[in-house]
């Protein structure tokens, strides 16, 4: 999905605008999208919880590592019901596994 801000309608100038039909649309602006950092050490989150009774909030981010020590007992059952999901930046592919 791609959303377009028009800012400015105009007439070409022959003078001052490129005149082959590849130069356009004319991007002036690009967001940079924030990554998240980890609610528990500030590192880059890679996952998403929510309806987490653990988590100080709803949804919460985590980074790999937190999240597992976190959620998970050393047999690797859950400390307690939640919904993950991975999470990734808008501009990169989107994957959503729920875990």
């Amino acid at each position: 999905m791609f959303v377009y801000l028009f800012v400015c309608f105009r007439l070409l100038n022959s003078k001052i605008d490129p005149l082959f039909k590849e130069a356009y649309p004319w991007l002036v602006f690009f967001t940079k999208f924030k990554q998240h950092p980890c609610c528990v050490c500030d590192r880059s989150a890679v996952w998403l919880t929510c309806e987490d009774e653990l988590a100080p909030g709803n949804p919460s981010f985590f980074c790999y590592e937190c999240f597992e020590k976190f959620h998970y007992k050393k047999d690797g059952t859950k400390e307690c019901q939640f919904k993950a999901y991975r999470y990734q930046l808008p501009d990169k592919p989107l994957l959503l596994a729920k875990h």
